[in-house]
């Protein structure tokens, strides 16, 4: 990825063009749900910053544009390390296939919020929330980069009931929880080392919560966008070997001439064909889905049915995930991870690796065959942590370790979006700063 303006795509990728294979007949779509209600205004999409276990809160916007381009930008606040971190992501791609991504980890207490927490400034991005009207998206990073356009919503917002699927029988388990305004207008400029033009076209605006979100197995996204249609699909796995009685669940919308005709909840993208990406990741992208969406419209509550067949030849990017991590959060998973399944650690491996060898490890050590490692982070849980004890040690057999703060647990401040901790108004206060590298 670029850190310090554009460069051009990757090795291309597929490295053969796939070639057209029978798709599947019956596809087993993703559990319905029973919908009750689809209303999310505008007005009331807020930052909660609350999570019953360690999570991640994200405003993601979205840009389909005229001249061709593809971006994102995006504002992350999670709960997964020692601390509350911050992640701030500028990713464009122009349809010459040049790009600029970046990703900020500004400190925490520069995350500040509106009174009403549907705006949010933070260092070198804002999203501010204009009534009646979107938002304001507003990126500047010096002269390398700059954006400032306007989100103005065509169909509203929605969300699926209260928005939230529950992993197991309570949100302690973990969840998911999201709403979305699956079509807007934008328009504005941007402006990439030094050289500004104007920008126009279509956009989605995610709002997202993940408790607990490593439980996951497998994301699905994909937007797709005209001048007055798009199709939405936001779905995601359980590992085969959980534990949860949820194993998918899954949610699209359909905008048809700038209305919101039906929002799904039994859909299914399948992976028809697959090639190996070994000079990066190790993984099987594909090269051709076949997708389904299945619901009822949204006024008239007819039938409607979509299947999508789709060759991919054209990579954007591959994203190293764990690379764009907060500096104590990449260090931490790196640690745990030495007994975590292959499967698991596919993301994490290269980077993993690299790291042991830079600290001293021994490619010929291995994690003891009889330890079962999970980990999972708890913030001020106790109920949660005696519960899981209880489990683990049913059969009197189990030896469990539970890592633990020397000082009481961080306590957010959700006004300020900085956390404190409560400690001897006695003892010295240290401030302690990392940088960006692995150094």
């Amino acid at each position: 990825m670029s850190w310090f303006g554009f460069e051009t795509a990757p090795a291309p990728f597929p490295k053969t063009p796939a070639t057209r294979i029978a798709d599947p007949v019956d596809v087993v779509c993703s559990p319905a749900r029973a919908v009750s209600s689809l209303e999310a205004p505008l007005d009331s999409f807020r930052w909660s910053l609350d999570f019953p276990a360690a999570g991640n809160e994200a405003f993601t916007f979205y840009f389909s544009l005229d001249d061709g381009a593809f971006a994102l930008v995006q504002l992350v606040y999670s709960t997964l390390g020692l601390g509350p971190s911050i992640q701030m992501i500028l990713r464009w791609y122009n349809a010459d296939k040049t790009k600029f991504c970046r990703t900020l980890s500004p400190a925490v207490a520069s995350f500040l919020l509106s009174d009403d927490n549907r705006s949010v400034t933070c260092e070198e991005f804002s999203f501010q929330y204009v009534p009646g009207g979107g938002y304001k998206i507003s990126v500047n990073i010096g002269e390398e980069a700059a954006v400032d356009v306007s989100f103005e919503p065509v169909c509203g917002g929605f969300k699926v009931n209260d928005g939230r699927t529950l992993f197991g029988e309570s949100p302690v388990e973990g969840f998911v929880e999201a709403e979305f305004v699956p079509k807007a207008t934008v328009i504005g400029s941007v402006t990439f080392d030094g050289v500004k033009k104007n920008v126009a076209g279509s956009g989605l605006f995610l709002h997202a919560l993940q408790c607990s979100p490593q439980y996951v197995s497998k994301w699905t996204f994909l937007n797709f966008q005209t001048k007055d249609d798009s199709i939405m699909l936001y779905e995601f796995d359980m590992p085969k070997e959980s534990s949860y009685a949820l194993t998918c669940a899954s949610t699209g919308s359909i905008v048809r001439n700038g209305k919101l005709l039906a929002v799904t909840t039994a859909n299914r993208a399948v992976h028809v064909q697959k090639e190996l990406d070994d000079a990066f990741s190790g993984y099987e992208v594909p090269t051709q889905l076949f997708l389904v969406w299945t619901g009822k419209t949204k006024d008239t509550n007819e039938d409607v049915r979509i299947e999508m067949s789709i060759l991919q030849a054209n990579m954007l990017d591959r994203i190293d995930v764990l690379s764009e991590l907060p500096f104590l959060l990449r260090k931490l998973i790196v640690m745990f991870s030495a007994t975590f399944a292959p499967d698991r650690i596919e993301p994490e491996q290269k980077v993993s690796q690299e790291s042991r060898a830079r600290d001293g490890g021994s490619k010929d050590l291995s994690a003891n065959a009889n330890i079962e490692q999970r980990v999972e982070v708890l913030t001020d849980n106790r109920a949660r942590l005696a519960a899981l004890l209880r489990d683990y040690h049913k059969t009197r057999k189990n030896r469990v370790m539970v890592f633990a703060l020397c000082k009481k647990e961080k306590k957010l401040d959700a006004n300020h979006g900085a956390f404190t901790k409560d400690i001897d108004p006695n003892a010295k206060a240290t401030k302690v700063t990392f940088g960006n590298d692995d150094d």
